[in-house]
Parts: C-alpha cells; sequence; structure tokens
C-alpha cells in the first residue's frame, strides 16, 4: 500500500489484500502523520493483492459519499 500526500488529503495506492491489514497500515500511517481524508484510492491491476483491502480505507457509504 502507497499512500501519497496531498494539501487537502491522502490517496491510497493498491490497498492490499485485506481490510484488516490496509485498516491497521492506514493507523500507523495516521499515527506518525495524523489523521487525513482519504481523497482517492488507485488500483494498479485487478487482483486481490491490489485491491482487497479497500473497505479498511474506506467504507461503502464514505466511498458513495465521494463520488
Amino acid at each position: 500500500m502507497t499512500v501519497i500526500e496531498g494539501k487537502e488529503g491522502i490517496s491510497v495506492i493498491d490497498p492490499l489484500t485485506s481490510a484488516e491489514c490496509a485498516k491497521a497500515a492506514l493507523d500507523l500511517y495516521c499515527k506518525n502523520r495524523g489523521s487525513r481524508p482519504v481523497l482517492g484510492m488507485l488500483y494498479t491491476h485487478c487482483h486481490a493483492g491490489h485491491f482487497g483491502g479497500a473497505g479498511g480505507i474506506l467504507s461503502r457509504s464514505e466511498a458513495a459519499r465521494n463520488e
């Protein structure tokens, strides 16, 4: 998982394999860099190792609000 910081929030690239791992990674990031809104996610290709953790970054309701 890669986190890119911007002026208004962060973007996450390839949010790992599972929601639990992705949430733990995001929590670690926030602990060290501060909490910031997630503005987007990018999947570099379509297998679960690159998108499986999306639910640990944004819930479906959060993702729907950001559309």
